[in-house]
């Protein structure tokens, strides 16, 4: 029984921590960029994209943020948004601003 509880209890955190629509704590400190930078402001580290099978911006933008935390990104600019149908993408770049 413990044991159940403890899986029980593993799932339930691991499930909301994965939840590619909710900022994560690094997401949350990517500084959204609203022009794109120069090339000498910046070091860019990675193209990212998110996407919302129904039609979310915000949610697509959310995964994109997620992303760029994950490759050690501090800014991110949108490059593109991209509607089909219900559903939303997201492209972006992911950058290195802040040293």
């Amino acid at each position: 029984m413990k044991n159940l509880i403890l899986v029980a209890a593993f799932i339930l955190t691991t499930g909301c921590a994965s939840n590619p629509y909710s900022l994560s704590d690094d997401a949350k400190k990517v500084e959204l960029l609203q022009r794109k930078p120069k090339d000498n402001e910046c070091e860019v580290v990675a193209k990212v994209s998110g996407e919302h099978n129904e039609g979310s911006e915000r949610m697509a933008r959310n995964m994109a943020i997620n992303k760029a935390a994950d490759a050690d990104a501090d800014s991110i600019y949108f490059d593109e948004t991209i509607p089909n149908g219900s559903k939303r993408k997201v492209m972006a770049t992911a950058y290195i601003c802040n040293e």
